[in-house]
C-alpha cells in the first residue's frame, strides 16, 4: 500500500453455490427498485454462515484493482477517491440504471469525482429482463442514461445478471440480446457480471459470452494473493465487505482486473 490510509477486509467468507428463490414483488415488477451489484448473491442462504465471519484470516489478501459502487455508497469526494488511488486502486464501476425505472441520481457526481481523481470509470446496469423485448428496452434505458452522462462508447458497460427470473428465461440468451442492443447503440465493450455458480452451472455460458467478457463473483473464506481465482476471466470480485477508514460505515466490493478492462483508460 502506498498510503497511510487503512484498508480493511471484513466479512470475507462466501462461495456461491445456491440459488435465490424468492424475489421481492416490487423488484420483480421493476418499480423503483435499487439493488447493489451482488445483492442477490449475498442473500443466498448457503452463504450466510460465512458472511457472519467478520474477518478474513488471510495476511496476504488479493490486490484491489477496482471497486464498484452505487447510490448505497453515497457521495464520495475527489479526495476520498484520490486516497483510494494512492492505495493502488485504478478503477471504479458506477451503477447507472436498473430495469427501466431507476437511475442512480448520484452517478453524475460519483463519475465526475472519480475521473478528477484519475480513476478509470466504467458503469453497470442491474438487469431484470426475461425476454428479448425486455432486454432491448433495458439496454436502451441504460444507453440513454450513459449518453446523457457523456459516457465514452469505449467504456466498459456491465450487465449485472444475478436475479432468479433471468435463469428461468435462459440468462445467457437474454444477456446476448442485451449485449447486442448496446452494441447497436454504439457501446460494444460489454462485460457480464454474475456469481461463480451461474457460470459453473452454465446459466451464464462462457462459450457464448466469452470468458474475456465475464466478471465472476466468488468470495472465499480466506482469499489470498497466492491463490487468485478465475484468472482466465476478465475480473474477479473477491469481497463484498471491504472498507476504508476514510469512508466510515460503508462497505465496498473489491475486485481484481486480469485483463485491464476496468483499469485502462
Amino acid at each position: 500500500m502506498k498510503s497511510s490510509a487503512k484498508l480493511f477486509i471484513l466479512g470475507i467468507g462466501v462461495t456461491f453455490g445456491g440459488l435465490i428463490t424468492s424475489v421481492p414483488a416490487e423488484a420483480k415488477n421493476i418499480v423503483a427498485s435499487n439493488y447493489e451489484l451482488g445483492s442477490f448473491a449475498q442473500n443466498d442462504p448457503v452463504n450466510q454462515p460465512l458472511l457472519r465471519s467478520k474477518r478474513s484470516l488471510s495476511e496476504t489478501p488479493p490486490r484491489v484493482d477496482f471497486i464498484d459502487i452505487s447510490s448505497h455508497n453515497g457521495e464520495i469526494s475527489v479526495e476520498q477517491f484520490q486516497k483510494m488511488k494512492n492505495m493502488g486502486i485504478k478503477g471504479v464501476v458506477v451503477k447507472l440504471t436498473e430495469g427501466t425505472t431507476y437511475k442512480n441520481s448520484l452517478a453524475p457526481s460519483q463519475i465526475t469525482n472519480a475521473k478528477k481523481a484519475g480513476l478509470t470509470v466504467s458503469t453497470y446496469h442491474f438487469s431484470w429482463f426475461e425476454n428479448q423485448q425486455e432486454a432491448i428496452d433495458q439496454a436502451d434505458y441504460y444507453a440513454d442514461y450513459a449518453e446523457e452522462l457523456g459516457i465514452s462508447p469505449n467504456s466498459v458497460m456491465v450487465n449485472d445478471a444475478e436475479t432468479t427470473p433471468m435463469i428461468n428465461a435462459d440468462a445467457t440468451k437474454v444477456s446476448v440480446y442485451f449485449r447486442d442492443q448496446l452494441a447497436k447503440r454504439g457501446f460494444k465493450n460489454v462485460v457480464h457480471y454474475s456469481s461463480a455458480s451461474w457460470f459453473n452451472n452454465n446459466w451464464m455460458e462462457y462459450d457464448v459470452l466469452g470468458k474475456e467478457n465475464s466478471w465472476v463473483a466468488e468470495w472465499p473464506a480466506n482469499p489470498s494473493a497466492n491463490n487468485l481465482l478465475h484468472t482466465d476471466t476478465a475480473a474477479w470480485q473477491w469481497s463484498s465487505q471491504g472498507s476504508f477508514d476514510f469512508v466510515p460505515g460503508i462497505n465496498f466490493d473489491f475486485n481484481v482486473d486480469y485483463l485491464g478492462r476496468f483499469t485502462t483508460k
